[in-house]
């Protein structure tokens, strides 16, 4: 235990929803998922790409799935459990990074959007051949990113930002089977 336990509240942290978050490559695995867009992407023991992922689940998890040839297509999605501090709760610190990102994405000039129905907040944004989203599930939070270029990269804006959201929709359904 931290030495600074003792000055936290007795309720401070209790209320957190979530204790560990999923290994992000079970969001890859998802079989019958609705991600249908992904799945002619996603062969990974057909097409030439490669999986990466974090061991540790406890607080934080990341996967990547990148192919480089004929086209490029990478996706990201990384969980990450806030942990309570002295002053706030898990909940409350996830809180803050959403905004974090909302501030962050108003001062760089980049349009966002909230994006309803997934998790308890959530915001997405799209750039050139981009899609990312940015959720809130309780102390968790979770960003997904996916990009294309190439001959997959006329893809528009719509299309990128589905897959995205469905990719997001899935995380969040991951981590409340945890």
């Amino acid at each position: 235990m931290a030495a600074w336990t003792h000055l936290m509240p007795w309720w401070q942290g209790r209320s957190d929803t979530y204790s560990v978050v999923p290994p992000a490559s079970a969001v890859f695995e998802t079989k019958g998922s609705d991600i249908a867009q992904l799945s002619e992407i996603l062969k990974l023991e057909e097409d030439r790409g490669y999986l990466s992922a974090s061991r540790g689940y406890t607080s934080e998890s990341t996967a990547r799935w990148a192919r480089y040839d004929p086209d490029v297509v990478t996706v990201s999605i990384e969980y990450r459990r806030e942990e309570a501090t002295t002053r706030q709760s898990g909940t409350e610190v996830a809180e803050g990074w959403i905004d974090s990102r909302v501030t962050f994405l108003r001062d760089h000039f980049v349009n966002f959007t909230k994006a309803a129905g997934i998790g308890d907040e959530a915001i997405e944004t799209y750039s050139s051949g981009g899609a990312e989203v940015y959720v809130r599930a309780g102390n968790v939070t979770i960003t997904v990113n996916y990009y294309v270029a190439g001959a997959r990269g006329t893809d528009t804006a719509d299309q990128l930002q589905s897959v995205a959201r469905n990719l997001a929709k899935t995380a969040v359904e991951k981590l409340k089977k945890t």
